[in-house]
């Protein structure tokens, strides 16, 4: 392309030296006026074309340089019918403009492969500007927040005040915990700072640690209970024992021997001595057995699991309520659809459980203002073909603070 703008320079040139040649000959013989007339206009015109001849290769420069500059590749040179070459310059430009385009659509596409990934993501994400406008949020930080669009951190006053003043405090590296009451959460929150195009950035990730917590404090509930019953039992066998090894040897004695230190004891004294045993007796046996429900609450059975027939099932549970149904004058409603409806379960402990939610019907309706106290007992398909078991009162439902502990 040099070589080749070179001798089209140099070309124009010596035409345009001839010229001048032949005009300043004609103009010393003061001959061919009209001739030399058109001797100017044609060196204005070769001037004027070396000009645009030059400029024309610079303007085609400086349109491929400002296409670079603005990322604009969408440009395209022709490439034949301009010399050898020119055509071969404008064909490198082409190829670049090529690679350009192809190197965006490359990026573009690893972007929109990070931004799925971000957005299928379990944990919430946040990016924002120190001002708190927020540039990414993924949509497990939207499920978590409770929101469908965000524009700022500020924004998230409406949901929890202290969950926003506390994002745009965090710094590079710092950890939060938020409790948010409202929606029983409790958010773990990590901060990270990156600069971008000289522009700084905050990335928090956000995590419900919630159920984490609980199984926690659930698990140090179980320890607790586990030391505690092994030290009461520890206690209470030897107590439980020699109180039923007292009451035996007392019961044992004739009655001319009932003799403490050679002093008699009176009918009267005995039969308190022994009642007061027999107490202790009990209550001790009463502790022990309470202990033990409450260690056997640590230690989940395994269930033994056979079929189950939901109609012989319901019977059963409603022979076993019948008297405390009757006692608090509760309606006892049970239906099976269909009649042959059967699961697989443990039958003593779905026993226990739907006699446990009986029971907790027939106190809630103690509190009832309805004339009629109803408990209904129904087995059924659901719509993903699983057995529904649905125990129901028309009692005052269950207060929101026990909700969120069942």
């Amino acid at each position: 392309m040099i070589k080749n703008f070179r001798f089209l320079v140099v070309l124009r040139v010596l035409i345009l030296v001839f010229t001048l040649v032949f005009l300043f000959y004609y103009l010393l013989k003061g001959k061919w006026i009209g001739l030399i007339l058109v001797g100017v206009l044609v060196i204005i015109y070769e001037v004027y074309s070396l000009i645009r001849y030059v400029e024309g290769i610079a303007q085609q420069l400086n349109m491929f340089l400002s296409s670079i500059k603005y990322d604009d590749f969408s440009s395209t040179y022709p490439d034949k019918g301009y010399g050898k070459h020119l055509d071969e310059l404008y064909s490198t430009f082409n190829e670049i403009m090529e690679k350009f385009r192809k190197g965006r659509a490359d990026k573009e596409e690893h972007y929109r492969y990070l931004l799925t990934v971000v957005q299928h993501i379990g944990i919430g994400l946040l990016v924002f500007h120190g001002d708190g406008k927020i540039e990414l949020i993924n949509g497990a930080a939207k499920r978590m927040l409770q929101v469908n669009v965000l524009h700022s951190v500020q924004g998230l006053g409406l949901f929890s005040e202290n969950l926003a003043n506390t994002l745009l405090s965090m710094k590079n590296g710092e950890r939060a915990l938020v409790k948010i009451e409202s929606q029983d959460m409790e958010l773990a929150l990590h901060a990270a700072e990156f600069l971008l195009q000289g522009r700084k950035y905050t990335l928090v990730s956000l995590q419900n640690i919630q159920s984490e917590l609980q199984d926690k404090e659930l698990e140090a509930w179980q320890k607790l209970i586990r030391v505690l019953t092994h030290e009461i039992m520890n206690s209470l066998t030897p107590i439980t024992s020699m109180t039923a090894t007292l009451t035996g040897m007392l019961n044992s004695l004739p009655e001319r021997e009932r003799q403490n230190s050679g002093r008699i004891i009176e009918e009267e004294n005995f039969n308190d001595i022994m009642d007061a045993l027999k107490t202790i007796n009990k209550r001790s046996l009463g502790l022990i057995e309470f202990v033990n429900a409450y260690r056997n609450m640590t230690l989940v059975p395994k269930p033994n699991f056979s079929q189950v027939s939901l109609r012989e099932l319901f019977e059963r549970i409603e022979t076993f309520m019948k008297s405390k149904l009757e006692e608090n004058n509760v309606v006892f409603d049970r239906k099976v659809n269909p009649e042959t409806l059967s699961f697989t379960a443990d039958p003593v402990l779905i026993e226990q459980v739907l006699i446990n939610l009986i029971l907790n019907s027939i106190e809630a309706l103690k509190d009832s203002e309805n004339q009629t106290r109803s408990i209904y007992l129904h087995g059924e398909w659901d719509e993903m073909g699983k057995v529904v078991i649905k125990v129901i009162d028309n009692g005052p439902g269950i207060i929101p603070e026990a909700i969120k502990k069942i």
